[in-house]
């Protein structure tokens, strides 16, 4: 028995149910870390926007098992190629996924306003927290009136799971066109609605152009949700498979929630960057701390080493003298020569050259 209920062998073998499976799944665990990340990060002082994120996550990851569940009643095949006796079942789970998608979209774009009047309270604009709350407001007003046209899509509720009954249902790809406009028009918004504060901030131009990089992420959720409404007219005059349509649903609202946590991951990026640094500046002190000691060890090595000098040589040499770093010439009664000394920063290295200086006189 395979994963698709009632399905023959041919319709289980095409049917997309493990695509479906893989990008709910792997797109969800990615959210899943992303989310509990930043809740990390912030555990000392976790804010609204923070608490919102959360929700909406909560809200996500059951959109993504019901999508799953969907795949077993028929989700993945052309409508005329599914199992029958599954067809009430799978309106059922498509039913019960819609309000989550609406809840899921909701959250992040609410927790992204959260997070934007927080940002301006580092600025002198007054009127901008105000505009922010107007966005937030509408975007939360928009989700919650698709929460309910889906909820009452049909009159009565009931032809939903058995459309041969009478009754009234809204056209879907009108609706759903309706519906995928004024989400569209809400991402723009939100993607534009950072720059000019980021602009107005007194801090360097090279971090307010990092951090529009950072909010212009927001511009994925955009081609998902762009990528989205493309599928409609499949569903509503085409083969009526909603497998891209549904799978496009969970990548908008899993993709919007990883992106608004994008800029509360920075300390991280920072942080991982100090780290990598100063490894980077403890490999060259050990290397230059090795040259030391091979320096010492070649020092004391010519002390202790015997040599047969010629004539000449014994002109060009003198004893040591305690100058660092350059070669310097002593008069001496007895010999002319000439010596290099190194100065060592190890403490104990120093130390012992110190202590044997008088004897290093090659």
């Amino acid at each position: 028995m395979g994963w698709v209920a009632n399905a023959t062998p041919e319709q289980e073998h095409a049917s997309r149910f493990p695509l479906v499976i893989s990008i709910n799944v792997v797109f969800g665990l990615i959210m899943t870390i992303v989310v509990s990340i930043r809740l990390y990060i912030r555990k000392q002082n976790i804010r609204p926007d923070d608490i919102v994120a959360a929700i909406g996550t909560i809200f996500s990851i059951t959109f993504n098992i019901l999508c799953i569940m969907q795949t077993k009643y028929g989700l993945g095949l052309p409508l005329h190629n599914r199992p029958l006796a599954d067809k009430t079942l799978f309106l059922r789970w498509n039913y019960a996924s819609r309000p989550f998608y609406s809840l899921a979209g909701g959250a992040f774009k609410l927790a992204l306003c959260l997070s934007f009047i927080d940002l301006a309270q580092r600025t002198t604009k007054k009127g901008y927290k105000k505009l922010v709350a107007t966005v937030a407001v509408f975007s939360t007003l928009a989700a919650l009136t698709l929460l309910l046209m889906n909820a009452i899509n049909c009159i009565p509720v009931k032809k939903i799971f058995h459309p041969e009954i009478p009754g009234h249902c809204l056209p879907y790809a009108a609706y759903n066109y309706a519906a995928a406009s004024i989400i569209i028009f809400i991402d723009v918004i939100l993607f534009l609605l950072p720059i000019p504060l980021i602009m107005g901030l007194s801090i360097d131009n090279r971090l307010k152009w990092q951090l529009c990089v950072v909010f212009s992420l927001g511009l994925l959720t955009t081609v998902c949700s762009i990528v989205r409404t493309t599928y409609i007219s499949e569903v509503a005059f085409g083969d009526g498979d909603s497998t891209m349509f549904n799978l496009m649903s969970a990548l908008e609202i899993n993709v919007g929630i990883i992106v608004s946590c994008a800029p509360h991951l920075r300390p991280l990026f920072i942080r991982g960057a100090r780290t990598m640094r100063s490894r980077s500046n403890n490999a060259l002190g050990s290397k230059a701390s090795a040259y030391g000691n091979q320096s010492l060890n070649n020092a004391k090595s010519s002390r202790i080493g015997k040599f047969s000098r010629r004539d000449s040589e014994e002109l060009i040499l003198e004893p040591m003298a305690p100058y660092s770093g350059n070669w310097k010439r002593l008069e001496s009664p007895e010999k002319r020569q000439i010596t290099k000394t190194t100065q060592l920063e190890v403490q104990s290295e120093l130390s012992d050259l110190r202590s044997d200086r008088k004897s290093w006189a090659v």
